[in-house]
């Protein structure tokens, strides 16, 4: 049977008002179920459901309907891209940061000077490079998002689901706007731009792609009050949060190598194996090394060489102690003080690292758990990211960093089992007291010995020398390590690099945990020359003589192999300063660790 024309038409009109095309104010099924937005939005949503953001690869109108935009009745598609008369009319393809800004005010939703810092005030860092904010700013091998500054850290599609990451960076370190590492200088305005190629996110991702070349003056501080935090595109590519350390789009990231001066036997690159890692190396590698102890010309006239603040890498990948005490060749039990001392990176027979192994193929089989260490688990990306990125943005080892990583290893320690609510103060915090104890025993032995007194300052716990004999109150810089002319050269330099190693290890409160081994032969060695200008051994004998309430010994380390008491007698202290055996708990010759 065939329909008139009138039916036909009657008949097509109705369907294509049933459908929710352009400009339709009925554009979904039970759309008053729907947010405003979406009814809004629902036009939009009709011919461009099937869009795919170039950025994360998801639908586009998926991400938007899981954000506060849409279940918040916050913005609808039109809001944000100003439609006029689409599909014939003109559309805003990539909003600026000025739409953004219409209701994410400097009055509302934590935005303005929270985000982009005020020029007029010098006690705020900013989160987003003004750089970023700008838009097209292409520098050597690095190009700053264009447009929109809000897109550096937010998908403006769905705002909502990674907040809690967001809110996690911005509870970290790498965010604190008003702490000293952002805001003590104007990074970015400094002419040789070596601080704030770590000291700001902007610096940092050019230094990392442009060959360790610091980003230019002239660009570094034109638009900014150069106060910047390292925010989400000194890591990310874009709000796909790829890394530019592994986005194959970035071709020009380096493998970080030491800038600094290093002790003989010493390789100046870092591991190139251990992915995302790469973006931690350059800024917790430190500014000095243990070679830098023998580029001082004048003895009698010298500071400290400055091992910079968190040098994390620096010490875990062992590269910057000052090693030289005693030459390398010279036997110490079953091997020798270059092989107990570098790396086996740097020299085969070298000492290995289980911490320095996750994050690595290297873990595969490992010895503490070889049933969980198989291929796939904790073997990529390297041992920062496995170790701080479990617990998310924070970058703290918290609760979740121990379940998926630490008690892989530490289970027990005094033969309590260890949980992610007693971990630290049952295994880390005494671990951090008997390594402070040690740096307090080589502080006590500058005094003493050499009329030095240290200094550990309250909040960072970094060291400071002051010379007794210049001031007895210790306000004077010590910078005198002849001490007057008493000692020789050799000795003068080996107290200024026995200064160099109690900064070095101060600088970084948690150097227990991150080179274990090497921090404890670093405080040995140094101790051993300080107590009689002499690497002898004596170390033991001395901790017993200096801080009787702090260093006892008794028969043996531990009361049996268990290694779950200590033997009466004993203190902890002393376990870590000097060696025992890990089979009998009994105390082991050499003492030296």
């Amino acid at each position: 049977m065939k329909l008139s024309k009138s039916l036909t038409l009657l008949l097509g009109t109705a369907a294509m008002f049933a459908l929710y095309g352009c400009g339709s104010s009925n554009r979904e099924s039970a759309i008053d179920q729907q947010s405003a937005s979406f009814q809004a939005s629902a036009g939009c949503i009709s011919c461009h459901s099937t869009k795919v953001s170039p950025v994360t690869g998801a639908l586009i109108v998926d991400e938007w309907k899981a954000s506060k935009h849409n279940t918040g009745n916050g913005a609808s598609c039109g809001d944000c891209h100003k439609p006029q008369g689409h599909p014939n009319g003109s559309v805003t393809k990539n909003p600026s940061n000025a739409v953004c800004e219409e209701c994410h005010t400097a009055a509302t939703m934590r935005t303005g000077v929270a985000h982009f810092g005020d020029p007029a005030d010098p006690t705020k860092a900013f989160y987003v490079s003004s750089l970023d904010r700008t838009g097209g700013v292409a520098q050597g091998n690095m190009t700053f998002p264009g447009g929109n500054g809000c897109q550096t850290c937010h998908n403006p599609h769905d705002t909502t689901t990674l907040m809690t990451i967001n809110q996690q960076w911005a509870g970290s370190a790498h965010a604190a706007t008003a702490d000293l590492p952002f805001t003590e200088d104007p990074w970015r305005k400094q002419s040789s731009g070596n601080c704030g190629r770590c000291h700001t996110g902007s610096g940092f991702r050019y230094y990392v792609t442009n060959a360790q070349a610091v980003l230019p003056k002239a660009t570094f501080g034109q638009y900014t009050n150069a106060r910047e935090v390292v925010g989400c595109s000194a890591c990310h590519t874009d709000y796909s949060w790829k890394r530019i350390s592994s986005d194959p789009s970035i071709t020009s990231f380096i493998n970080f190598s030491t800038p600094y001066k290093r002790s003989a036997g010493i390789g100046k690159n870092f591991p190139s194996n251990v992915g995302d890692t790469k973006l931690c190396v350059p800024c917790h590698a430190g500014r000095t090394g243990g070679g830098d102890v023998w580029a001082v010309a004048t003895l009698s006239n010298a500071s400290v060489p400055s091992a910079h603040y968190l040098p994390a890498a620096g010490l875990m990948y062992m590269k910057q102690g000052f090693i030289d005490f005693v030459p390398g060749n010279t036997v110490i039990g079953t091997s020798t003080y270059a092989k107990t001392l570098l790396s086996a990176d740097d020299l085969s027979g070298g000492v290995t690292s289980t911490h320095r192994k996750l994050g690595t193929t290297a873990i595969n089989g490992d010895s503490h758990n070889p049933a969980f260490f198989v291929s796939g688990n904790l073997d990529s990306n390297g041992p920062c990211v496995v170790c701080h990125m479990k617990g998310g943005h924070s970058l703290k080892i918290n609760a979740s960093a121990f379940d998926q990583v630490c008690v892989k290893c530490h289970d027990s320690e005094g033969g309590v089992a260890l949980t992610n609510a007693n971990f630290g103060t049952i295994f880390l915090e005494p671990q951090k007291e008997v390594f402070e104890n040690a740096l307090k025993l080589a502080a006590a032995l500058f005094e003493s010995k050499y009329n030095i007194r240290v200094v550990f300052d309250a909040t960072s716990g970094s060291a400071g020398f002051y010379d007794l004999t210049l001031d007895a109150t210790g306000a004077t810089a010590c910078k005198d390590w002849t001490r007057g002319g008493t000692l020789t050269a050799t000795e003068a330099r080996y107290l200024l690099g026995a200064a160099f190693n109690v900064k070095l290890l101060s600088n970084d409160p948690a150097a227990y945990a991150h080179a274990r081994t090497y921090t404890r032969r670093l405080i040995y060695d140094t101790i051993d020359f300080l107590d009689n200008k002499v690497n002898d051994l004596s170390v033991g004998t001395t901790a017993l003589a200096t801080q009787p309430a702090v260093y006892a010994k008794g028969a043996t380390a531990y009361t049996d192999g268990t290694l779950t008491t200590l033997a009466t007698g004993t203190t902890e202290s002393m376990v870590y300063l000097i060696r025992w055996s890990r089979t009998t708990g009994a105390w082991d010759a050499p003492e030296r660790p």
